[in-house]
């Protein structure tokens, strides 16, 4: 058969390959292409023959600028099983072209064909990687993108567009970057920035876990675990706190490696404070205080005062905070280890002190001595009431708020300080330092609640609902800690658009304390809107904890606003659909995707004329598995809302293919006539 092909001419070899060009599958059969690939290298084999194929090659870059969409793939198709035939730099040109097609199959098959010609050069000095890059960065469909990540080569001229498939909003692509590039990029050669970046999303990814291959990559190009120090060093980040916890736990776990405090004291840095210190804490949790390997009391409480003798940055302030909270190692209950513990709070406690290593003084002292805390700030209270009033209340609040119960000194400071004629008659002082004063009376009375619920205290708290922006997060903690249905409702009146009401109801909504359904919609509506068109970073990270901690449990209320969201967002929406689709999906709600596929169809017939982009309810549709698990009474509703959608022509042919989908699992028999009645109210339709 083979010798009979050698003799067609090249006429009638095209004439062979048409019926190609006009089926109407969307794929070639692998048998097909497997049988066209061995012929095609066997006609290359022979001079005269050769010719054929060339001479195709040829035809075929001609026919991939077909206005025919369908010609166009093919003729891409088939030039990818042509394998003998190098492209000349004209060729190359018009299949760039195709890399901007509007047809996503076009623009696949092309950049299947360019893979291997990545180092080409265009005109402007452009090569075809750079159009690889812009592709891999901004191209919508996720399946190009993803080819275009398999195949682009990895060197600095890549490096940065590879690195942000970290955070590409496709999990396909996010594996991928993990499966098969983290262990090709050095991260100990890149910037410091860029390794922090990247930190921060491995232990924010959610969808599957990203650590492992992070620590291999990291074994990669650190000798573990005698470069563990190094590597912490190179990804520390005063601001990232929690993240640096997770990264030397795991890397803990990994590797049995043990430090000293001595060492790191010689030598002492931010970075090397705050290693030994989650160090430190790792031991403790895991084998145990009698393992912590300190250094004498003594010496570590006058390492600390020299420390914190000059405080020049806010990450110096963060070392002496986390040196203070070392204090929690150490076993101060007898009196010369009290004596010796004493001797830096009395030297640091002074006005010049930062209210931030105040806080960790005073925190510390409460958790030792609370005793001897009641003594030692209630003098700094009285002396400092008349010489200087808003250290005083500074003090006042940081006591209250480190209290475990009501005493004595916390009936004097509001009694005798708060509630006290100095705060309540106007003077020259109070007008100076009004809002300053306001917040920390506000926020003494706050605490003072939390150990007492004084009626009296509280109606006073409330008279700063209009005054102080961050009232709604003080009052919603307090009715989280007493369940109160008044202060409950009172924080949902506060409810607003805004984003400082995101954690305050989200955590009211995360213990079920709010009911009401429809306060439940409006505030996972706003919430989707916010995370899928604002950029706020932590916004966005906030959010998404909270959609996974709530939706993945139930989804429902996700259900009942998918489609008002989709059709109000201005950007992100095929990553809203499938990010969507993935919680209802995985969650606990029973027949989730079948309600979400019946609210479409709802809302598709009673709001078309609305609707901004009609093709992205109806990809919605075609993206959920229509399975014969679903439960027969809504099935039957869900083809009823579509042959009335098919009766006003709303994307009939669409329609036409989904009910054909819906008859495959349908047992054929009427619907019932509640439901009927039902899916006609639903439809705003006459019953």
């Amino acid at each position: 058969m083979l010798k009979i092909i050698k003799k067609i001419s090249f006429e009638n070899f095209i004439h062979v390959l048409y019926p190609i060009f006009l089926g109407k599958k969307k794929k070639f059969p692998n048998k097909l292409k497997n049988f066209l690939r061995q012929l095609f290298d066997y006609l290359s084999l022979d001079n005269d023959s050769n010719n054929i194929i060339v001479n195709l090659y040829n035809y075929l870059i001609f026919l991939s600028d077909s206005k025919i969409t369908r010609v166009r793939i093919c003729s891409l198709c088939l030039l990818q099983l042509i394998t003998t035939v190098n492209a000349t730099d004209e060729n190359l040109y018009k299949l760039t072209e195709r890399l901007f097609d509007k047809d996503k199959n076009v623009r696949k098959n092309a950049a299947l064909i360019l893979c291997n010609y990545q180092t080409f050069e265009l005109k402007n000095n452009t090569k075809i990687i750079d159009l690889f890059k812009n592709l891999l960065r901004y191209d919508n469909s996720n399946e190009i993108r993803k080819i275009i990540f398999e195949n682009i080569q990895v060197n600095v001229i890549t490096q940065n567009c590879i690195l942000e498939r970290i955070s590409d909003k496709n999990l396909v692509i996010r594996k991928l970057f993990y499966k098969n590039f983290i262990e090709k990029i050095n991260l100990r050669e890149l910037e410091k920035t860029k390794r922090i970046d990247i930190l921060r999303k491995i232990f924010s990814e959610r969808d599957f876990d990203s650590v492992d291959f992070f620590c291999n990559a990291c074994s990669q190009y650190y000798d573990l675990p005698t470069e563990i120090p190094i590597l912490f060093y190179d990804f520390y980040d005063p601001k990232y706190f929690l993240i640096l916890k997770k990264l030397s736990q795991t890397i803990f776990k990994m590797y049995d490696y043990e430090i000293t405090s001595e060492e790191i004291f010689k030598n002492v840095s931010n970075e090397r404070i705050l290693y030994l210190f989650l160090h430190l804490r790792y031991v403790e949790n895991t084998k145990g205080r009698d393992y912590l390997n300190l250094i004498n009391l003594s010496l570590f409480v006058e390492f600390v005062y020299v420390f914190s003798k000059n405080v020049d940055s806010i990450e110096k302030i963060e070392s002496i905070k986390i040196l203070f909270r070392m204090f929690e190692f150490y076993d101060v209950f007898d009196e010369e280890s009290k004596r010796i513990f004493y001797s830096i709070v009395y030297k640091l406690l002074n006005k010049d002190l930062s209210e931030e290593i105040l806080e960790e003084l005073i925190r510390i002292v409460y958790l030792i001595d609370k005793q001897n805390g009641d003594k030692i700030f209630g003098k700094l209270i009285h002396k400092n009431y008349v010489e200087d009033t808003l250290y005083c209340l500074k003090i006042c609040k940081l006591v209250l708020k480190y209290s475990t119960k009501k005493d004595l000194i916390q009936e004097a400071i509001i009694n005798e300080i708060v509630l006290s004629e100095k705060f309540t008659l106007k003077n020259e002082f109070l007008e100076i330092n009004y809002e300053s004063i306001e917040n920390m009376i506000m926020e003494i009375l706050f605490y003072y609640l939390l150990l007492d619920k004084n009626d009296n205290i509280l109606e006073k708290f409330l008279y700063f609902k209009d005054k102080n922006q961050n009232y709604i997060n003080y009052i919603s903690d307090l009715a989280l800690f007493y369940k109160d249905n008044n202060l409950i409702q009172h924080t949902i009146d506060l409810f607003s658009e805004d984003y400082k009401t995101f954690i305050p109801i989200s955590k009211l909504i995360l213990k079920n304390l709010i009911t009401d359904q429809s306060i439940i919609y409006n505030f996972i509506r706003f919430s989707l809107k916010s995370y899928y068109n604002d950029e706020d970073f932590k916004i966005q990270q906030y959010l998404n904890i909270f959609f996974y901690e709530y939706l993945l449990e139930d989804s429902s209320a996700l259900i009942h606003v998918f489609c008002s969201v989709l059709d109000t967002l201005e950007k992100n929406e095929n990553f809203y659909i499938t990010q969507t689709l993935y919680l209802i999906e995985n969650s606990k709600t029973e027949l989730g995707t079948q309600k979400l596929f019946y609210n479409v169809c709802i809302y598709l017939y009673l709001y078309h004329q609305d609707i901004k982009n009609l093709k992205k309810f109806v990809d919605v549709l075609f993206k959920i598995n229509i399975v014969g698990a679903w439960n027969r009474s809504l099935t039957k509703k869900i083809m009823y809302c579509c042959t009335q959608l098919a009766k006003k022509n709303i994307i009939r042919k669409k329609i036409g293919e989904i009910i054909n989908r819906l008859i495959d699992i349908d047992d054929g028999e009427i619907i019932d006539r509640e439901d009927l009645k039902s899916v006609k109210r639903d439809l705003l339709l006459n019953i």
